[in-house]
């Protein structure tokens, strides 16, 4: 009787595990962290109707102001874009200080929706 019991809680407990584990109980599941120096979420969505184009304009190059970030949850820098009302953030162990609150141009391999960057430096 004893040893059907312990049996019983063993089976009890695999099969808790087994379900709570399927349902992200155990482990968080997200998605997988952005890279140093890979684009953030930006601060606004698309605009009204929805289908504002993702791809930098002048191949592959941003334009805007950079300066510290102030949600450090979204990255340690931020680009307020020129051409809109748009703030990207952006997370990079570089130090750009040196660049903040100044007209800047990032280089960039990807899209808004992913990119990783290359280079930050004054604009001309």
């Amino acid at each position: 009787m004893k040893n059907k019991l312990i049996w019983l809680i063993i089976i009890a407990v695999v099969a808790f595990l087994a379900y709570a584990n399927k349902d992200g109980f155990l482990g968080k599941k997200n998605e997988p962290a952005s890279p140093a120096g890979q684009a953030q979420q930006p601060s606004n969505q698309a605009g009204e109707n929805g289908s504002e184009s993702l791809q930098p304009e002048e191949g592959k190059t941003l334009r805007g102001v950079l300066r510290a970030s102030n949600d450090k949850k979204r990255g340690n820098l931020m680009l307020e874009l020129d051409d809109s009302d748009r703030v990207i953030y952006l997370t990079s162990s570089r130090d750009f200080s040196s660049l903040y609150d100044q007209e800047v141009e990032l280089t960039i391999d990807g899209d808004l929706n992913g990119f990783t960057l290359l280079d930050i430096k004054a604009a001309e």
